[in-house]
């Protein structure tokens, strides 16, 4: 890799944007290698993954302290920290979490076997490949299809929710030139998928190109859902077709909408404290 294309990584500008500066720094390191204006490994890359085995699930620290900075000072005594993703959640599920990759399994172990507490927080942690194997207990597989031709300023995601209407879609999330589909039966997924691999499904002209989720993706894809419910597209909605008499107060509209919700799907828990939960208080 270049070093002036690192010298663009936001945690590098914080500390220097001089490339001659940035390659005689990394000179020392022992794990790159500088040659001419281009670092490359040492090693080569190991072909085990072995990043799951150690890393951490981390949860229910204090909110003002979901930052890198913060978490890698507490996590630093128990061994070296190689990287924190920190997933931060919506207005609806305020309490975020954390995965720590450490550099070997013996520091995660170190983690474990210690009570977390953090100011008056207790942390819940979790070995990652135990936190995977939880979250694939709760889904059901080959629910969801990924739909990856999506052009989105020529086609109208409405047009993709009603196509896939017919075969049981119950939610659609159109984004970045991408779309998922997701199915209330299997076979409705089946159905969807085997006219989407004979291309028989088309908006607008365009033949719809897809695959039913699996894997690693599958799993990334319903953490994003519960982290993301699709409460505030039905409180929009019900603030939208309100009538000029009606209470318009943020708690009834969500109200409303959990019922609305809970219409197309009855076994829906949605675990909502109607204190502090408008991210607009001044807007009810």
């Amino acid at each position: 890799m270049p070093i002036k294309v690192l010298a663009t990584f936001n945690k590098v500008k914080e500390i220097s944007e001089d490339v001659a500066f940035i390659g005689s720094v990394l000179e020392g390191s022992k794990i790159l290698e500088v040659s001419g204006d281009v670092i490359k490994r040492r090693l080569p890359v190991p072909t085990e993954n072995t990043i799951d085995s150690r890393s951490l699930f981390v949860s229910g620290f204090p909110k003002a302290r979901a930052e890198f900075k913060y978490l890698k000072l507490f996590f630093e005594k128990f061994g070296k920290v190689l990287s924190i993703r920190i997933k931060k959640r919506s207005n609806f599920e305020p309490n975020p979490h954390c995965f720590v990759e450490f550099e070997n399994i013996e520091s995660l172990n170190n983690v474990q076997t210690t009570p977390l507490k953090w100011d008056q927080f207790t942390l819940k942690v979790l070995p990652k490949e135990e936190y995977i194997q939880n979250v694939r207990a709760m889904i059901t597989s080959n629910l969801v299809i990924k739909v990856d031709n999506i052009i989105s300023d020529t086609l109208d995601w409405r047009k993709i929710k009603t196509l896939f209407n017919q075969f049981g879609s119950n939610y659609t999330d159109v984004k970045s030139g991408i779309a998922y589909i997701q199915f209330n039966k299997l076979s409705g997924a089946q159905k969807a998928l085997t006219q989407l691999k004979e291309s028989q499904l088309q908006v607008d002209g365009t033949t719809l190109t897809g695959n039913i989720l699996t894997g690693h993706e599958e799993i990334n894809y319903w953490l994003y859902k519960s982290s993301h419910p699709p409460i505030q597209g039905k409180i929009n909605k019900c603030k939208r077709l309100k009538k000029p008499n009606e209470d318009s107060s943020y708690e009834t509209l969500l109200t409303k909408a959990q019922a609305e919700l809970q219409k197309t799907d009855p076994e829906l828990k949605l675990n909502i404290n109607y204190t502090n939960t408008n991210p607009n208080p001044n807007n009810s």
